[in-house]
């Protein structure tokens, strides 16, 4: 461009000598051409500048480019130093490098088949983090024999300025034991012991160590999903250690993040992610986990948000994001958007089983469309055939609906195809809860036998106690709620089912106790101090009992059995008309107990209305056919209207249908008191 310029200026210095002689259009001239020879050194200038200024910005970021490399280059095994015994089996130095290279990504597909097992098992709620899994970039380490270099200029400039790529190298020493000291660029040295003096556990114990090191995020999401608190602390303290980067202290804010959200310690998650967005805003990962964090915190909206961002951070579609974000839909009553994002999901996998799980599951528990579920269960099926836990899903719902021996037969199959373990007690927990519904509860005890074999833990333990609770043995089902306790000390409500077993079985103040530690684990648990108030009702400490009641509705002011429990300490103090109003609150907050009825019928009795008492009483059996109080108390009210025949049908029913305990004591006695009229 300058030439021509120069050459339009060399034309016009020909035309002005040959062609202009006049004074006034010489001066003319000579005005015009000091104008354009002005402009044309400006533009000169201009051009020239900018070209300068653009030729220092290439090379800035050239040479920012190299340095980074310090910290973004992946690291390069190098050629361990080996023992001649070692080497002579034919482990030489590269060969060790090699075998390292083949363990640490052999560690890496396990880690992806484990995440995808318990994404398709679903027996941890955290299995959605596999696809945080997949999103993560899986960077192979360089080996010498397979280099890949930097770029042509950079590469360059990194030898000029003696930039050195992060490197692993290290020994295999053979003394007593067999043992590895891997030194890595920026980190100390670290010495593994081979515990079975092994070479091949040696190289795979090496892998897991430079996985830790180069990718923990990787190591620690595996930890989430199996949930392996103490892994997951140990390497967010290690990676702490030795985080540099703005990246690397995004990385242990979601493994923090992750570990909280283990611990149900939502708040705290929730503020550690946020500082790993701060950090590093582009990260699918957090994002994601940010969206769980905050649906379970039932803050739908934002949860949505951060799903979108997850999915335009990532190249990969992560159909786990379109079916939370429909179940978020779907937890907003959403029906049409909640179905249409789940087709969105079967738009991009339509042959992905887990999407038509969860809308069926979305349509049984939040819509109760059970046909259109059982539907979506069956699609599940057909797509996966082999997957135990469409079959387990399939036979919960068929169960849900009283069709036991349906969801009896989906669990067979289910149990054929083998699942992991925690989803086989799964089933035989199901399977038993539906026997003891048929009231077959030896079959039943049998069923959590086979669970506590398959996964002995605290649930397993926990719904085995309640089973015998119900079947009238409770010396026994002490001794489970006591192993459930064992295996978690921290579950609420293996507390409070332990207390009302107690109280049941009139050891007051042992239930108490029970129900303080529960007020240990969460001081604002109304159930507990409901559950207080109602065994001190039993031993007749009525003011105190109030008193507990009156916490629990402070606490929550809706909670109809806060409201029961304080009736029946109303009762006990004869107040019957206070009585019957505080009754009447909690059928209006929960008319589906039979309690508040029976409590309703007694003060009714004590005042002499029998025939409305035997309205109440009668509801309360209709509600609740398996308490024996209910007969009893009916029968009390028809034997007042000597109506003893009838009286006597309750009183035998008690006796001969219910386990021993008070009211067949009582039953007794009153059909030896009517046989004796």
């Amino acid at each position: 461009m300058i030439k021509r310029l120069q050459y339009y200026k060399k034309q016009i210095k020909y035309i002005y000598a040959n062609y202009f002689t006049k004074d006034s259009a010489v001066k003319l001239l000579k005005k015009i051409k000091a104008q354009f020879f002005n402009i044309m050194e400006f533009l000169n200038d201009f051009f020239m500048g900018a070209a300068k200024i653009s030729i220092i910005i290439m090379m800035l970021f050239i040479i920012f480019k190299s340095f980074s490399a310090y910290y973004y280059q992946k690291p390069v095994l190098k050629n361990f130093q080996v023992p001649l015994e070692i080497e002579r089996q034919g482990f030489s130095g590269n060969v060790v490098v090699l075998k390292i290279a083949d363990q640490l990504n052999d560690i890496r597909r396990k880690l992806t088949t484990l995440a995808a097992k318990a994404k398709a098992s679903e027996v941890s709620e955290n299995v959605s983090a596999i696809e945080k899994l997949e999103v993560i970039n899986i960077e192979n380490v360089d080996i010498p024999m397979i280099k890949v270099a930097l770029d042509t200029i950079t590469f360059f400039l990194v030898e000029i300025f003696n930039i050195k790529q992060p490197v692993i190298s290290g020994y295999i020493t053979k003394t007593n034991c067999l043992s590895i000291t891997i030194r890595m660029t920026g980190k100390q040295s670290e010495t593994i012991i081979s515990p079975k003096n092994k070479i091949e556990e040696l190289f795979y114990l090496a892998g897991m160590y430079i996985l830790k090191n180069i990718e923990p995020l990787r190591l620690g999401i595996d930890y989430y999903i199996r949930e392996k608190k103490d892994e997951l602390n140990a390497l967010i303290n290690y990676t702490y250690k030795y985080a540099r980067t703005s990246k690397e202290k995004a990385i242990c804010y979601t493994l923090e993040a992750f570990w909280f959200d283990l611990q149900r310690d939502y708040d705290k998650a929730l503020e550690k992610v946020f500082l790993s967005i701060l950090l590093n805003d582009n990260d699918p990962i957090a994002h994601h986990l940010c969206g769980d964090i905050l649906d379970k915190l039932k803050r739908y909206d934002p949860a949505i948000d951060h799903y979108k961002i997850a999915l335009k951070c990532s190249d990969y579609k992560m159909t786990e994001l379109y079916t939370k974000w429909a179940n978020i839909l779907a937890k907003q009553n959403k029906l049409t958007e909640a179905t249409n994002k789940y087709q969105e999901a079967l738009s991009i996998d339509p042959r992905n089983g887990n999407i038509y799980r969860n809308w069926g599951l979305d349509l049984m528990d939040i819509f109760n469309q059970p046909e259109q579920a059982m539907e979506k269960f069956k699609k599940a099926a057909a797509l996966s055939p082999k997957n135990p836990e469409n079959y387990i899903y399939w036979g919960n719902a068929l169960k849900r609906y009283n069709q036991h021996d349906l969801a009896i037969a989906k669990y067979k199959i289910a149990l054929n195809f083998k699942p992991n373990k925690e989803a086989t007690a799964g089933v035989y927990l199901s399977w038993a809860d539906i026997l003891i519904k048929q009231q077959q509860f030896d079959k039943a005890f049998e069923k959590f036998e086979e669970a506590a074999i398959y996964a002995p833990i605290s649930e397993v333990y926990y719904s085995w106690a309640n089973a015998l609770k119900e079947s009238g043995q409770f010396l026994k089902s002490f001794k489970k709620y006591e192993k459930a306790i064992e295996m978690n000390p921290n579950d609420i409500w293996t507390y409070i089912d332990y207390g009302n077993a107690l109280i049941e079985f009139e050891r007051y103040k042992d239930a108490i106790l029970c129900f303080k530690q529960a007020i240990t684990i969460n001081s604002k648990f109304e159930w507990a101090y409901a559950f207080w108030g109602y065994a001190l009702v039993k031993m007749n400490q009525s003011e105190q009992a109030i008193k507990k009641c009156e916490k629990a509705i402070e606490l929550s002011p809706d909670f109809s059995f806060a409201y029961v429990y304080w009736g029946y300490a109303l009762l006990i103090q004869k107040k019957y008309d206070q009585a019957i109003e505080m009754e009447k609150k909690s059928i209006k907050l929960q008319p589906n107990y039979y309690l508040p009825y029976t409590i309703w019928g007694e003060a009714l009795l004590q005042k002499n209305k029998v025939s409305e008492s035997i309205l109440k009483f009668t509801k309360a059996l209709s509600i609740d056919p398996k308490t024996p109080q209910n007969y009893y108390d009916l029968g009390i009210a028809l034997f007042q209207l000597n109506k003893y025949s009838e009286a006597l049908e309750k009183f035998h029913y008690v006796v001969n249908e219910f386990y021993k305990n008070q009211y067949t004591v009582l039953s007794n006695k009153m059909i030896q008191s009517i046989k004796q009229q």
